[in-house]
Parts: structure tokens; C-alpha cells; sequence
């Protein structure tokens, strides 16, 4: 199993990859740096490069402040 996970600085990605890396699955974990996952281009070209069986999207906005404006 293949697993491409977003938001690797947050809370899930950590929880994530300390769970699934007492598998077999290959995991690919990508931050804001990596990927932006606004850019759909560069989100094809992730998932046609590394072809994960499953996506997780755990990247968030956190600035709650600044989410409402």
C-alpha cells in the first residue's frame, strides 16, 4: 500500500506515520514546502509520480484569526 499524506507539520501526520510505520506501506509524507496543495499541477504530478493507493489530506490552515477574513 502506498499512502500520500499532506501536512506533515501538523498533530494527524505525526499520529499517522508513527502508526503506519510499523507496516509495510510505503508512506510519503509532503509539508507546504513540498507540495502546495493549491497548485493542481503540482498535485498531479505527486500523485502520477509516487501513484499512492490512498491520499490523506491532513494539511489545515491554522491562523484562526485570519481564517475568518
Amino acid at each position: 500500500m502506498r499512502v500520500l499524506l499532506t501536512g506533515c507539520q501538523g498533530q494527524v501526520v505525526y499520529y499517522l506515520e508513527n502508526q503506519l510505520k510499523e507496516t509495510s506501506w510505503t508512506l510519503l509524507s509532503c509539508g507546504r514546502n513540498d507540495l502546495d496543495i493549491s497548485d493542481g499541477e503540482a498535485v498531479i504530478a505527486v500523485v502520477q509520480s509516487f501513484m499512492p493507493n490512498v491520499i490523506i489530506n491532513a494539511a489545515a490552515y491554522t491562523a484562526v484569526d485570519r481564517a475568518e477574513s
